[in-house]
């Protein structure tokens, strides 16, 4: 299924909530019944409560995000237009075909709802753009051999394996290396962009093909990495369909620093805890 990216956990639902929110707190708690089931009345106030316990917190980041980005944008005079929404969403619906008002149904959005989620998302990709743009680098890969190595002494002791003349990178990979995926290749990756394994190619970028780490990497697990540098490869030589797919993580890992800077930089407050407004506030 296509996802348009959505930078806030409950977008979608809170999308969704924020027009009935936003009538329903004119008349918060009144009784207005909104249906009958068996000729049992169900409330406005029922019906908000509902809301905004079981998707309130959602609904609340959610608006928080889009006012951030809204100011963001505004300070970069980043603008989205009515023909931009509507090129992404015939994309949307080109590539989903048929299921496109079923994906809705499943998002329990509107079409209309939908596309106040493309413009909110294509706000933030601009400004993290301006802010950031994408650059040629960034759609360069390269690929590496690897070897996994259970504790710092392992790898201590697999550098000094390699270090020794004439000794192949990728048997040693076979013998030694912990990761079962990459193992049987020789510890060989497929080519790779930055976006896509940021960790490893901080360590390879400062490496010339066939050289590998004599300081073994640190991840996860108390685990360590050994790695070769086996070739570049340009963007100029990577092929379209590629740079089509780093392109769309780069979009969706610079929007998520964009909220995460924006929100570290946002002086944000809630004057009421969430929780109190729930519920009716009890008479005095």
């Amino acid at each position: 299924m296509i996802q348009l990216r959505s930078f806030v956990v409950g977008f979608a639902a809170a999308v969704a909530l924020a027009s009935a929110i936003a009538v329903a707190q004119q008349k918060s708690f009144d009784d207005t019944v909104v249906t009958t089931v068996n000729g049992e009345p169900i409330t406005r106030r029922q019906m908000v409560e509902r809301l905004l316990e079981y998707h309130g917190e959602a609904a609340l980041q959610a608006m928080v995000n889009q006012a951030l980005t809204r100011q963001a944008a505004s300070q970069r005079e980043v603008a989205v237009t009515d023909a931009e929404v509507e090129q992404k969403l015939n994309e949307v619906k080109s590539k989903i075909g048929k299921d496109f008002n079923a994906f809705l149904v499943s998002s329990s959005l509107t079409e209309a709802l939908y596309r106040e989620q493309i413009r909110y998302t294509l706000l933030a990709e601009k400004t993290a753009l301006k802010i950031d743009p994408i650059k040629s680098e960034d759609l360069d890969q390269i690929q590496v051999r690897v070897i996994l190595c259970r504790d710092e002494n392992h790898a201590k002791a697999v550098v000094r394996q390699l270090s020794a003349p004439n000794i192949d990178f990728g048997v040693i990979a076979l013998q030694e290396s912990q990761d079962p995926a990459s193992k049987g290749e020789g510890g060989l990756l497929p080519p790779f962009f930055r976006i896509d394994y940021q960790d490893i190619w901080h360590f390879a970028s400062k490496l010339q093909p066939s050289q590998f780490t004599r300081e073994p990497a640190p991840v996860q697990g108390g685990q360590f990495l050994i790695i070769k540098l086996e070739k570049r490869i340009p963007a100029a030589q990577v092929k379209p369909q590629e740079k089509e797919r780093a392109i769309a993580r780069i979009k969706s890992y610079k929007i998520d620093r964009l909220l995460e800077e924006l929100h570290e930089r946002a002086k944000i407050e809630y004057p009421v805890a969430l929780k109190d407004i729930i519920r009716e506030p009890a008479p005095k």
